[in-house]
Formats: C-alpha cells, structure tokens, sequence
C-alpha cells in the first residue's frame, strides 16, 4: 500500500465518502495490525466487520485475524447519516486501487445482513380505511335512527291529541254520552288490573287482539248513588288508526241502541303509552250484563277441571230466542238499520239468569235512509259466519246478518264449532247437519251431552230446522227476523227444508220479497219484548 500525502500512514483505516479524502481515519498499528504493504511483511487474511445503525446514524469498523471473534471495540467508529448519501434504494460492492502500483486486493468471502423494518401491508391499510369508513357510516346510520325515532315520538304525540280530541268530540254529540274514566280510576276499580284476581272473569274475543274483560268496583260517582260492579274490557291496539276506528265506532254504535238483550256501555277510557308499541282502551259495563262470561266459553271451553255444568236445553232455547230478539230490533225496529257483521259465540254475553246480550260493535254499521244494504270494499266478520254471497260481492245485508245468526244458532244445538276441521266432507258446520238431514237422523245433531230426556225433541228439530234454513246458501231461501221470531215463538210452523243442502249460485236469485218489518208480527210481539211473551226469557232458566 503507498502511502498518499493526506493518509495518516500505509497502515490505516479510514472512511471515504464522496472522496479518496477519508472523512476520518483510525491508525491499525494502535490495534497491533498491521496490513502487508511490501515483500518483506507475510501476507495475513483479515475479517472486517461493517455495522451501521441507520437510526441511531452511526457506523462502527471492527477488525481482526481471520478465524477470531469480532472484537470487542472498533477499530474506527463515527456518525453517519447515509440517507444524505446514499438513494432510498442502492447497491452494495467493493472496489479497491493501488494507484501506480501493481497490487492484488481479493475478497475471500463475504456476507450482508440487512435489518429492514417491516412495511405496512397493503391489506393493513385497507382494513384501517374499511374500519374508519365502518364506524363513520354507524355513527351516521344512528344519528339518523335517533332523528327519525324523536320525530316518529313527535308525530305519536300529535296523532294521540288528535285521536283523544276526535273520540271526545265523536261521544260528546252521542246521547247519554257515556262517561270518559280516567285511567287511575279504573285501575284502582280493577286493583291495578289484577289477572289473579280477575282470572275467572277473563274472556277474550273482539276484533281486537289481546282483548280482556276484568271484573272491578267503581267508587260512587256523580249521578251514582252508590259503588257499582263493572266490567271492565281492555283493548290492546297497535298503530294502525283503523283499529282505533273500531274502538269509537262501537262507543258511537253501541249508545246509539237501546234494547234489553243489547250490552249497553256506561263509559270508556284512552290511555296513551309513550314509546310503547300498544294503545290501550277500555269499555266499561255492568258487570250483572256479563257476569257469566261469553256463550262461547260455555259451549266450547268445558273442560274436566271446570265445574261450567253443560247449559240446559232451556237456556239453549232462551239464549237463541234472546240474540234473535236483539237483531230483529236491529234490523226493524230502529230508526236505522243497523248491520252487526259479526255475529259469534264469542259477542253473546251472558248476565247471571244466563240472559243473552249482543256485544261487539266495532264491525257494526249504520245504513243510510233509504238503503238495505252497506259495502265498502272489505268484508267484515269471522271465517265460518261469513254469507257466501257477502264475500263475493263484499255487500252486507240484514241477510248475511241471518246467515250468522243462523250458524250461532246450530252451534247452540250441536256444541260444535262453525267449522268442522275433523271432517273434510263437512267443513262447514251447516254441511254436517244437512247431512243427517238428508239421512233422516237431524236429531243426532243435538249435543251429546243432553240426555233425551234433557231436551224437546220438538224445539230441536225447530231449531235445527231454523239454522238450516238462516244459513242457506241461497241468501232468497233465508226467513227474516220477523219470520224467525214466529218460528221461536211457535206462532209459525219450522221452515220446510230440503234434504239436500242448495248450491250457491253467483249472482244470487233475484231477491222479490219483502225484507222490511212485518206489521202483522206487531200483533203477536208487544212492543216492549216483554218478558211475559217468551217465558223462556224470564229469570230461572
């Protein structure tokens, strides 16, 4: 090696950069090494030792007789920045040079070892971005759920001060308005509704679901002169205004009649729940009208753990003749005709003497003067009680009205229900007594639970007769009210009915009779439907 005029000496290390002028040199005769530089010096193989630390920006030389251990200081050490000198990306070599001289510099073996921080994967970041863009979009998605729901909370606001302000306005015109409770009062009357208490006393039906009818005792009020047992039936609704509709109609409906065999209503109560998902509202009766339940629990609710005896085939009698007599006030005797449209077991009250009252208006309709008949593009009603011809044409009539009452009628005879899931050759319940009509064996249609000796064979048939002839297929062949009033009474023999069940025909024969109030039945009713014309209504039966 020669030694130029700015090294240190011919046996020395130092660190080049951008130069052959060493930025700094380190004497190796200091660290007893001594680098061949002519003949008279025997060659020696020497391993160096490179290490750079690119954060801490320094470099460190180490070196020493081949086949030793890195020593444990270097030869030559100094700070470094080699991002202001090197490219991001470079290549590592060697080079070497003698000057004038002739020299052999070799490189026995070598090996790089680079410490790399690792790079974010482009899959990283795309997670980050998606989960950034994730809680973004949620925070947004819930700050709009909050809006719309203050918002939905302020529309229920206003859409209860308009329901409560209609249903008051509504009743307030009605006659005898009944009375508005307050919502506390009935709850204590009912001891904060007491299901425990109230078990016995809970029927349900209606055209609302979750209808319950609680036993209670309502304080003296004005124009009472003392405590009175109510009934007190809960509707559950949910948003829809239609069935809110229902609940005032059957107020409006219900306050309009006055009859004995009717369940009148003595007040009502709207209680709004906010943020709730019902709207509950509360009719409230006598409790004497409806103490013994609904003749449907009586006919079809009888079970070895009840001690409900059968009813009596004098109650039988007494409870048709009792929804007769309420429809047929209904249907001619009103100043309007008023349609019930539903007409079931489960809408039959019956009070302590097991007396029958018609209840359930919410499907109920007022016809206009002049008119026999109410459409409005739906029918109304329960599947088994419906008039073919009302659900083909959607037109109710006091005929579709018979055509139930004639279905209730046959389900008070045979205690079985409107439609026969048991028997796919008789759906209808009307199928299955046609049949034994047909068969000469009507009688068997009678419960079975009365005995022969517990029944008139005579009132029966009657009956049965009756039933057949209401819930005709043919809406023409069916009596009116009038007429099935002398058939009760035993002023008119049964209908004559044919052995083979009619076919409905659409449209339905044309109808020539006369359906208005018969004035000759004027004479065999009184006005008044005094018990004293059907023995059957008086108390005891």
């Amino acid at each position: 090696m020669v030694k130029q005029s700015y090294d240190p000496s011919d046996n020395h290390v130092g660190l080049d950069i951008g130069t052959v002028v060493s930025n700094k040199t380190a004497n190796l005769a200091d660290f007893n090494i001594t680098i061949a530089t002519d003949d008279t010096v025997s060659a020696t193989n020497y391993t160096v030792w490179i290490e750079y630390d690119g954060v801490a920006r320094h470099i460190w030389v180490y070196m020493d007789v081949r086949g030793k251990q890195k020593p444990a200081s270097p030869v030559l050490d100094a700070p470094l920045d080699l991002s202001k000198h090197v490219p991001g990306q470079s290549y590592v070599g060697f080079s070497g040079s003698t000057g004038a001289t002739v020299g052999l510099n070799s490189i026995l073996d070598w090996t790089l070892t680079v410490e790399t921080f690792p790079e974010k994967k482009n899959g990283e970041l795309i997670f980050w971005i998606f989960y950034a863009v994730f809680w973004l979009l949620m925070i947004i998605f819930m700050a709009t759920q909050c809006t719309k729901c203050i918002r939905q909370l302020q529309e229920e606001e206003v859409r209860h001060e308009r329901r409560q302000e209609w249903l008051r306005h509504t009743l307030s015109n009605l006659p005898g308005m009944p009375t508005e409770f307050q919502y506390e009062e009935l709850e204590k009357a009912t001891e904060k509704f007491n299901e425990e208490q109230s078990q016995s006393q809970r029927w349900t039906g209606g055209y609302a679901p979750g209808t319950v009818v609680y036993k209670g005792l309502l304080s003296t009020k004005d124009g009472w002169s003392e405590a009175m047992d109510v009934a007190v039936k809960s509707y559950n609704f949910g948003r829809l205004d239609e069935e809110f509709h229902y609940f005032g109609n059957e107020i409006k409906t219900n306050n309009l009649l006055r009859h004995q065999n009717i369940v009148p209503i003595i007040g009502w109560c709207y209680k709004y729940v906010p943020r709730g998902t019902w709207t509950s509202l509360y009719q409230v009766f006598k409790y004497e009208h409806l103490s013994n339940g609904s003749l449907e629990q009586h006919l079809f609710r009888r079970d070895a753990h009840e001690e409900r005896p059968a009813l009596s085939w004098r109650a039988r009698y007494g409870i048709v003749t009792d929804v007769a007599l309420a429809l047929h006030y209904m249907h001619h005797e009103h100043s309007s005709l008023v349609l019930h449209r539903d007409i079931k077991p489960t809408n039959v009250m019956l009070d302590a003497f097991f007396r029958a009252r018609l209840s359930e208006f919410g499907m109920a309709r007022v016809v206009e003067p002049n008119r026999s008949s109410f459409a409005d593009g739906a029918v109304a009603g329960t599947r088994g009680y419906i008039a073919p011809e009302y659900s083909a044409g959607r037109e109710a009539t006091r005929r579709t009205d018979v055509f139930a009452f004639g279905t209730l009628m046959l389900e008070v005879v045979t205690g079985r229900h409107a439609l026969l899931n048991d028997d796919p050759a008789c759906p209808l319940l009307s199928d299955w007594v046609w049949r034994l009509h047909g068969r000469s064996t009507l009688l068997g249609a009678v419960e079975q639970s009365l005995g022969i000796a517990e029944f008139d064979e005579y009132e029966a048939r009657r009956l049965l007769l009756l039933g057949m002839a209401c819930s005709s297929p043919n809406p023409c062949a069916r009596p009116t009210m009038p007429q099935v009033l002398q058939i009760l009474s035993k002023s008119a023999p049964p209908p004559e009915v044919p052995l083979l069940k009619p076919t409905f025909m659409w449209p339905p024969e044309e109808d020539t009779t006369n359906d208005t109030f018969d004035e000759s039945f004027r004479i065999l009713a009184p006005a008044n439907n005094s018990p004293d014309f059907f023995p059957l209504l008086s108390s005891g039966r």
